[in-house]
């Protein structure tokens, strides 16, 4: 599921409520602060699509909590906001790790456009995470699929053949996944720690 939630660490509490009900009214939901403290526990309880985040708070320096932040939660996404345009400041936030850089006053079109190209990002995360937890599970089962009767008499054979240290024949036709019974075989067997080495004697030389 997509997290649409934001932490919003703002003290003027004026414009952080415009910001909040702008943001809301995009469909994101909406965690207020106006100052920095308790920043950190918050984010480390509650996941956050981003942390839109002030530079000058009453009680710290926002591109030093921005560092903090990044240490402790390398994967939150900061979207840093100050009145001061300079150079220096975007360049420092940027390179701090901020995924962006609002000068105020700004459009809050602006902000729900950043905030939109995060929530496509985590979906194309999820996705990646979602095709490696199926290759893993592909690669861990020898990449062996289906679920009729003869294929489950292979599984059974394969499981008897890899608790033994005998030498094991396999036969078949080409491309009915001899090898691939081979690396199920070597995978659930005791020498799985160790390489599994395929072999293509058919490409060798007589001479070799």
């Amino acid at each position: 599921m997509i997290d649409r939630s934001v932490l919003l660490i703002e003290d003027d509490e004026s414009l952080g409520f415009v910001i909040r009900k702008g943001i809301e009214s995009c469909g994101f939901e909406v965690t207020s602060l106006t100052r920095g403290k308790g920043a950190l526990d918050l984010i480390g309880s509650t996941p956050f699509l981003a942390v839109v985040l002030d530079i000058m708070l009453p009680d710290a320096n926002g591109l030093d909590l921005l560092t903090e932040i990044k240490e402790k939660f390398p994967e939150q996404n900061v979207v840093v906001m100050t009145a001061q345009a300079t150079m220096k400041h975007a360049v420092e936030a940027m390179r701090k790790g901020a995924y962006d850089y609002l000068t105020k006053p700004f459009d809050l079109e602006e902000l729900y456009h950043l905030l939109n190209r995060l929530t496509q990002v985590q979906k194309l995360k999820e996705r990646v995470q979602d095709l490696e937890t199926q290759l893993k599970i592909h690669s861990e089962s020898g990449e062996l699929i289906g679920s009729s009767a003869p294929m489950q008499a292979v599984y059974k054979t394969i499981g008897k053949s890899a608790a033994t240290d005998l030498t094991v024949l396999i036969t078949g036709k080409s491309g009915t996944g001899k090898e691939l019974v081979a690396r199920a075989i070597h995978h659930d067997s005791p020498r799985s720690g160790g390489p599994f080495v395929s072999v293509n004697r058919a490409a060798i030389p007589k001479d070799l």
